[in-house]
């Protein structure tokens, strides 16, 4: 373990103990077996241990959100895991929302930003490949849904140590979805889509998804050869070629869809 990861490690079991307010920088020293000043050569603050910290479990609760937003064939199967990997990393969470004031600093507002909407990804791309392009004109409206009833149960279970198991919890969700899926479109979004889709929000779009996907950089380069069939003279051929290949990767679905359905407008 490196020293950076001791140190978090030992800042994070003080946090729980003491609370982040009372834990000083010279006990996360002592007790990680270095000198305050020893300190001071990986973060310069207790809020920089903060941030790299958030940072740190940010990376693996997308990381292992790719890996289930990719394996799962239903809705019920990723709520559960996702619900899985929030309730592990409790702890830290846990201290976040309750002792710290998320909305008075900038920094840790951007980060837990990041977190939601690389999340809201995954949640986007899992509800398409469960319900179908069909439900796209309701994206927003069903992704607050589920996001909304799912952090608040999520909340309740780690604020109130509540037994419970993973795969009931996705199947209750995912039963009460398909229950709603059944007369959803006897209305019309509530909110639809914020904004308009343009080509180059959707490329931006698709080239932030790569991040997090194992096969990043291959995937990358196929965005660029789409990119420039798009600006140039469109062969057909290759166009649908490339989306084929694009289309292989479960992340990029929607987005692609959404792409697809662009270029057909602007053809028209």
């Amino acid at each position: 373990m490196s020293t950076n990861e001791t140190l978090m490690s030992t800042a994070l079991s003080l946090f729980a103990q003491q609370g982040f307010k009372d834990t000083t920088i010279q006990q996360i020293a002592e007790h990680s077996n270095i000198s305050k000043g020893g300190f001071y050569n990986h973060f310069s603050s207790k809020q920089d241990l903060l941030l790299e910290m958030i940072e740190e479990h940010h990376d693996q609760l997308i990381n292992h959100a790719a890996k289930i937003s990719a394996s799962s064939e239903s809705l019920a199967s990723y709520i559960a895991q996702e619900t899985e990997a929030w309730v592990h990393y409790q702890t830290f969470f846990k201290i976040l929302w309750s002792e710290i004031n998320i909305q008075q600093d900038q920094q840790i507002t951007e980060k837990m930003n990041k977190l939601r909407l690389n999340l809201q990804e995954h949640h986007r791309n899992v509800l398409y490949r469960c319900y179908g392009e069909d439900i796209l004109p309701y994206m927003t409206d069903l992704l607050i849904m589920l996001e909304g009833v799912v952090k608040e149960y999520i909340a309740y279970i780690i604020f109130h140590d509540k037994d419970y198991h993973s795969q009931d919890f996705g199947q209750w969700i995912q039963h009460h979805f398909d229950s709603m899926m059944l007369r959803l479109y006897e209305k019309q979004p509530f909110l639809g889509d914020d904004e308009p889709p343009t080509v180059d929000a959707l490329l931006s779009q698709l080239r932030e998804t790569c991040q997090h996907s194992g096969n990043g950089v291959k995937l990358l380069q196929a965005i660029d050869e789409l990119e420039r069939l798009i600006h140039s003279s469109r062969s057909p051929l290759l166009l649908d070629a490339l989306l084929y290949y694009l289309k292989s990767e479960p992340l990029l679905q929607t987005d692609l869809l959404r792409l697809e359905r662009l270029l057909c407008q602007e053809e028209d």
